[in-house]
This record gives structure tokens, C-alpha cells and sequence, in this order.
């Protein structure tokens, strides 16, 4: 979201005041797992310090920008600044007092700029020492209206897809049809309708009910993501004919042992260095010819598990890290 809006603001700025009548101002997007380390130190520099010094020469394409010294300062002191802070819990557990200082002493110093900061309810509410946000705001479950309206809408983005982006009445009469019977199954069971609240998970749903029309949807959320693994490592790549280096279950094995160390150092972002050696430590415990940049460029092309970042590899969402996470734990 916070992407979005970063790339609406500096793409459409007028489209933004005009259509949403927000103010204008100049996006300011820090992801605090890319400058956590920097933040916590006892000599962390100021917002705009961090700013000007830091974050802008770390943009792409920015490396040798010279940013005027005042410049953030005077965007922060004249309203004209929107900073958005994300991820509060992608922070380490002993770096969050730190931070949270951190954070609210910019805000105290520069109240007329705007701030937006994201985090899990739990870190937040747990670990958010210093004093807290103005206005907290909390993502609600889908209601029975919004379901039926992402699936209606997820479907026919489908097919239009499937059909050359052409919006025909055959187009929208099968999104219809498939939409309905994906509700219907929904709405007469309690355990997929509580699941399909959250709109990773409805989404999640869709997608293996387009992938196997046929079979039943998975009773439990550990099933769903199971089969969600076997959808984007085995059955999705054979159905666009791509060679896989490895079967899905041993390109899982591989996705979990990332996963398990990216836990243990609380790390939700990877450098592609730290990625391909730790893949490459997985292929050789399991005797596999396969190089890890082979391994890796396969799952960028087919796989909507491992995504590449400006900073590195993520895993599409955290909940496959945390799912990854704990069924490597338990094959221990």
C-alpha cells in the first residue's frame, strides 16, 4: 500500500489532490528493515540526516545525487512531507525500544509533517515503547460484500488475462459463472468462509480453485498452504512448460532451509549474495547438480513464492516464511 501510494504521488500528483483531494506533498518511503541497524545506534542520525545522507543515495539511479543539505529539513518544517515508516515489525525484538524512540522523537521534532508507520498489530502493541501514533488504524476482515466483490473482480481480471485483454461478453459470462461457484462453496463452509475474511487468503483460494477446477478446496489454512506450494513449485511451471532443475518437493526443501535462517535472524529481506549461499549450501547437503543461480532464476520466473526487491528477496508474503519456517522445523 505504501508502495502505492509512494508511486501514485510522485506519478500523478495532480490525479492524487484532484480525485482523493490529499494534500500536496512529497513521498518519503523508508523501509525500517533497510535502516533498523541505523536507526537503533546511540549516534542515529536525524530524519533528515537519514534522508539526505542516507536514503536518497540508496535510491536507484541515485548513487551520486547531491541532495542540498536543507532540503528535507525544509520539506519536514513546512508541511510538505509525507513520511512513511513500514514495518515496525520486521524490526529485531532488542533494536525495537531504540527505534521506537527513534520514530517518536521525529515525529515530536517535525510535528507538521505527516507520518504513516506500519507494523503487526502484535509487535506494536507489545513492543512500541515510546509513545504511540496519533491515529492507530487497523486492516478489517472482509464483510460478505467485499468477498463477493474481490472474487467477482479477481475472476474476471483472470479470464480478461487468459483471453488477450479483451473484455468480451464470453469473457465476462465464464469470470460469472466460476466467480459464483467459488462463493457458493465459500458460503456452505464455515472453516473456508472464517479463511476467506482475510484477502491474502481469499486470494490464496481463488487461485487454487482456478488451478484445480475439479478437486475439493482444502478444509484447514496449513492445507491451503501446503497445496499452494505444490501448485507454485510443481504443477504452475509444468503448465507453462518450464523445465524445472528440481522436483517441487526438493525446491521446497531448499525454500525451507531459506526460510528457517531468515527466521532465526529475523530477517524478512535477503541480499541476493546471502540468498545464493545459502541455496547453494541446501543443493549440496541434498547432492544436487543444480547451480543456486539456476535454482534462483527458475523461481523468479515461474514461482510467485520468491519475489525480487530493490534490496534483495522476500518471500511473497510473510505468512509462506512463517509456513516454510515450520515445516522445516517439524522435518527435523
Amino acid at each position: 500500500l505504501l508502495r502505492h501510494i509512494t508511486y501514485f504521488y510522485t506519478t500523478r500528483p495532480r490525479f492524487v489532490r484532484r480525485r482523493h483531494k490529499a494534500p500536496a506533498l512529497t513521498p518519503i518511503l523508508l523501509y525500517l528493515r533497510t535502516w533498523r541497524d541505523t536507526i537503533a545506534n546511540p549516534d542515529a542520525p536525524t530524519l533528515p540526516e537519514l534522508i539526505t545522507q542516507h536514503h536518497a543515495k540508496s535510491l536507484p539511479q541515485c548513487r551520486d545525487l547531491e541532495v542540498p543539505t536543507q532540503w528535507a529539513e525544509s520539506l519536514l518544517q513546512k508541511n510538505k512531507a509525507l513520511v512513511m515508516i513500514d514495518g515496525f515489525d520486521e524490526v529485531a525484538e532488542g533494536q525495537r525500544q531504540a527505534v521506537s524512540e527513534w520514530i517518536t522523537a521525529q515525529m515530536e521534532e517535525y510535528p507538521k509533517a505527516t507520518f504513516i508507520l506500519t507494523s503487526r498489530p502484535t509487535a506494536y502493541e507489545q513492543d512500541y515503547s515510546a509513545e504511540k501514533v496519533q491515529t492507530p488504524l487497523a486492516v478489517q476482515p472482509f464483510d460478505e460484500e467485499q468477498r463477493q466483490r474481490f472474487v467477482v473482480q479477481w475472476y474476471l481480471c483472470q479470464e480478461r488475462l487468459q483471453r488477450g485483454n479483451q473484455l468480451t461478453p464470453d469473457v465476462k459470462q465464464t469470470a460469472t459463472e466460476k466467480s459464483a461457484d467459488l462463493l457458493a462453496q465459500i458460503e456452505n463452509r464455515k472453516e473456508l468462509e472464517s479463511m476467506a475474511e482475510n484477502p491474502l487468503m481469499l486470494n490464496m483460494i481463488a487461485m487454487y480453485q482456478r488451478s484445480y477446477p475439479t478437486e475439493r478446496l482444502p478444509r484447514r489454512q496449513e492445507q491451503l498452504y501446503r497445496e499452494i506450494c505444490k501448485l507454485q513449485l510443481g504443477d504452475r511451471p509444468l503448465a507453462k512448460r518450464v523445465n524445472l532443475p528440481l522436483p517441487a518437493e526438493a525446491s521446497q526443501a531448499v525454500l525451507q532451509s531459506v526460510a528457517l535462517v531468515m527466521m532465526q535472524q529475523e530477517q524478512t529481506t535477503i541480499s541476493e549474495a546471502d540468498l545464493l549461499s545459502l541455496i547453494r549450501q541446501e543443493l549440496s547437503a541434498q547432492e544436487e547438480q543444480v547451480s543456486a543461480e539456476q535454482f534462483l532464476t527458475t523461481m523468479e520466473q515461474v514461482s510467485e513464492l520468491l519475489v525480487k526487491k530493490d534490496d534483495g528477496y522476500e518471500f511473497s508474503h510473510r505468512s509462506f516464511l512463517e509456513y516454510l519456517t515450520a515445516t522445516e522445523v517439524l522435518q527435523r
